[in-house]
């Protein structure tokens, strides 16, 4: 099918099988539209934690679009909600009941659980980590640290808990352990082929019309997904919207977005797109999209 522009496209032009539902559920920087099948828009706004900041980024919806798509089709052996791009902005797919969880796998010391860790805790995801580790240091395995997907703020959660709040059967946690550690394991080969390493990467889950558990929201995109990659003068850097998220910290209580800012991130984006694709961003600029 055709579509117009990510500016123009209008969702109601979607022919059948799929159909529009009457409103739209607004994400921190998704716009949803629930119908038989799912709608989803990724914009150009941006969160750091808990909050959307005021600016939108040139091109960041349309690149977390592309790298979504991207690893969704080489993702193997895994139930997921078939998303397909239908603009440069919007995808549809699988409508599945999502699980109000977020799958945390970690491979690497780093982020939430490497702040633990200073903090004295050596037991996470049920796994005990070494003594005398440092940040971006390998785990002796990989690990899973859930959370659960609250309105205001995500919280930890423990595997009993999970179980005994009804958010999952034991079978269902088991298979969504076994399914985050095989996209994580696929994931992670990936991005050494890029010679990049992927810290750690959040995964969705959701239940289809039979039940069934699939593999729902983005996947291994910069916003999704912590990677590490090398500098031009050796040094490690972040690939990642943890870049953007240490670039707020670092302007204390009262940040201030400026255009240099917003154009500093936004060619954040579209290096991490090259670290990963192997080539340039290039924007759509074609007035008839066509959805592969």
């Amino acid at each position: 099918m055709s579509v117009r522009s990510p500016s123009t496209f209008d969702p109601n032009l979607l022919i059948e099988p799929y159909e529009l539902g009457t409103t739209g559920e607004s994400g921190k920087i998704r716009n949803i539209y629930q119908g038989t099948g799912l709608l989803i828009q990724t914009t150009d706004k941006i969160s750091v934690g808990d909050q959307v900041l005021p600016v939108e980024i040139p091109h960041k919806g349309e690149i977390l679009n592309e790298l979504m798509i991207f690893f969704f089709d080489r993702l193997e052996n895994i139930p997921h909600w078939k998303p397909r791009r239908i603009s440069p902005t919007y995808v549809e797919g699988i409508n599945a009941r999502p699980i109000r969880l977020e799958v945390i796998v970690r491979g690497y010391l780093s982020g939430h659980a490497w702040r633990l860790y200073q903090n004295g805790i050596r037991n996470m995801g049920g796994s005990e980590i070494p003594e005398g580790l440092k940040e971006y240091d390998p785990l002796p395995k990989p690990i899973i640290t859930p959370t659960t997907k609250e309105a205001d703020k995500d919280q930890d959660i423990e595997e009993l808990e999970i179980i005994q709040k009804g958010l999952a059967t034991e079978k269902e946690y088991d298979k969504i352990k076994s399914y985050a550690l095989e996209i994580y394991r696929q994931g992670s080969e990936y991005a050494q082929s890029r010679k990049l390493i992927l810290l750690d990467s959040k995964y969705e889950f959701g239940r289809d019309k039979k039940g069934k558990i699939i593999l729902i929201d983005e996947l291994h995109t910069p916003d999704s997904s912590r990677y590490l990659g090398k500098g031009k003068d050796g040094k490690w850097i972040h690939l990642s919207k943890e870049y953007v998220r240490r670039r707020v910290r670092s302007m204390g209580k009262n940040p201030s977005y400026t255009r240099a800012w917003i154009e500093e991130v936004s060619k954040h984006y579209k290096k991490v797109y090259q670290h990963l694709m192997g080539r340039a961003f290039e924007p759509s600029e074609e007035l008839n999209f066509h959805g592969s």
